[in-house]
């Protein structure tokens, strides 16, 4: 797929991978085009430069690259509910003797309350929920063991002895795993919905209002494809960043691949 910015274009990434089918594990897998953009706003609701599409995780300051992580990589191909992550500077509610505790981090990160999230999709806020700061670890806990069936060594379609050139995706994969900061039995958000957050102390975090979605349109040849091959680009990850004062959004498009998209012009504006 060649894939071309528009005028405006927001920061934009195009992958092929693979997911389990809806509902399902792995090694079933779907091949699927994935279509990622980034807006970053304000707390005052100011657009603000997104920066490149993060392909990588960022670790808290002073940590090591293994993480715990501030922010987490932007391109899973697929996630089966919305992440909503809370993150700020360790010292801003942690101490010293927490942040100390290298081997206990993650968990007392993942562990710490913020406060509630409520969310408006033009019928009023829903039931507030309690979230905790930053992301659930990968390499522990109920997200490890959404990784895949561990296996062996010597097993190249178990997690341990994962082979990639011989299957898609580990056997018992879910894909909940990409879920960092899930946000039990939410969509994606679309433009014009809201997330309210009432911080357990410290200073409010404004609510965040959708802004307009990136437009997706594909083409041959410089006319519209046919069949087409129509795409929505949708919110499904909030950092909000209160040292910062930022809210970092993660629009994400995915579809089903086919041999005939090799050819099509995906242009991001």
């Amino acid at each position: 797929m060649i894939v071309e910015a528009g005028p405006g274009a927001p920061p934009h990434f195009f992958l092929i991978g693979f997911r389990a089918p809806p509902g399902g594990v792995g090694p079933a897998a779907e091949k699927r085009g994935v279509v990622i953009t980034r807006s970053l706003l304000s707390f005052a609701g100011i657009a603000l430069p997104a920066g490149a599409v993060k392909e990588t995780d960022e670790a808290f300051a002073g940590q090591s690259a293994s993480g715990p992580f501030r922010t987490e990589a932007d391109i899973p191909v697929w996630k089966p509910v919305p992440d909503v992550a809370v993150v700020a500077d360790l010292a801003s509610f942690l101490t010293p003797a927490q942040i100390g505790n290298t081997n206990a981090l993650p968990a007392t990160i993942a562990a710490t309350a913020f406060g509630s999230l409520a969310v408006d999709r033009g019928s009023g806020f829903g039931a507030a929920v309690n979230r905790s700061y930053g992301h659930r670890p990968r390499g522990s806990g109920v997200r490890l063991g959404l990784a895949g069936d561990p296996g062996a060594a010597g097993d190249p379609a178990s997690l341990l002895g994962f082979d990639p050139s011989l299957f898609d995706l580990p056997r018992g994969f879910d894909n909940a795993f990409a879920n960092s900061a899930p946000l039990p039995l939410e969509a994606p958000f679309a433009p014009g919905d809201r997330l309210r957050f009432t911080p357990a102390a410290g200073a409010m975090v404004p609510d965040l209002t959708i802004p307009a979605a990136p437009v997706l349109n594909v083409t041959e040849n410089g006319a519209p494809l046919s069949p087409p091959l129509d795409l929505l680009a949708m919110v499904d990850t909030v950092v909000v960043d209160r040292t910062a004062g930022q809210f970092a959004l993660v629009w994400r498009a995915t579809f089903a691949w086919q041999a005939r998209y090799e050819t099509a012009t995906l242009t991001v504006q």
